[in-house]
């Protein structure tokens, strides 16, 4: 391929990804082809970084199919799905914690983290890999958090059961878990999704990993 049309190929890849998983609706959701992941490195660290938002986000099917359907068209297909998104952190007892906020909160988690992994498991080319994100909150049971725990716990839940029914066709999904203060870096992590979705990765399936330095 001459050089020109090399760099051009390499920003309309760069292009999609940042619209797919950054500007885009729902952000936080990453649509790419395997041979892509070493590149995005960097920028899945940003990704990771970014502050959460209540928004429907990944939550509305629609806006998630398009994504999909738009990534597969430019470039024949999808292999690696990286679902980031999460709801921010509203903390507050059970006794008094508000039932509208309550909802958002799964909306954005529970419901946000099942339309993508219903998307990814029907339009994922056969050998690809699902990561999603969940919180060690969940494993650590404080108090105030019961609210967020349990829309982050989502992904735990889902993992395990949608890597047995993708078996067949030898897709993998996984959850990540980093800590409420993790030793790892966005950058840290960003590299252990790098080889959970490479080849060398591709035996770690159904698995819910504490990236936490252990406080879990």
């Amino acid at each position: 391929m001459p050089l020109d049309s090399a760099r051009a190929d390499e920003q309309l890849r760069a292009d999609l990804w940042i619209r797919s998983s950054i500007s885009g609706q729902p952000g936080d959701l990453l649509l790419l082809r395997r041979e892509l992941v070493a590149r995005v490195v960097p920028a899945l660290a940003r990704l990771l970084s970014r502050r959460p938002q209540l928004t429907p986000g990944a939550a509305d099917e629609l806006d998630v199919e398009r994504l999909f359907t738009e990534t597969t068209e430019a470039f024949g297909g999808v292999d690696v799905v990286v679902h980031a998104a999460a709801g921010p952190m509203i903390l507050g007892p059970v006794a008094d914690y508000d039932l509208g906020t309550f909802d958002a909160l799964q909306r954005t988690n529970v419901r946000g983290t099942f339309v993508v992994n219903q998307q990814a498991s029907r339009q994922l080319r056969d050998g690809g890999a699902i990561i999603n994100f969940s919180r060690s909150v969940v494993g650590l049971a404080l108090p105030t958090f019961a609210a967020y725990a349990a829309s982050t716990g989502a992904a735990e839940a889902i993992t395990p059961v949608l890597a047995r029914e993708l078996h067949g066709r030898d897709i993998t999904v996984n959850t990540l878990a980093p800590g409420l203060k993790p030793p790892g870096t966005p950058a840290e992590i960003a590299k252990l999704v790098a080889f959970l979705v490479s080849e060398d990765g591709h035996w770690v399936n159904g698995q819910v990993i504490r990236v936490d330095g252990g406080i879990v």
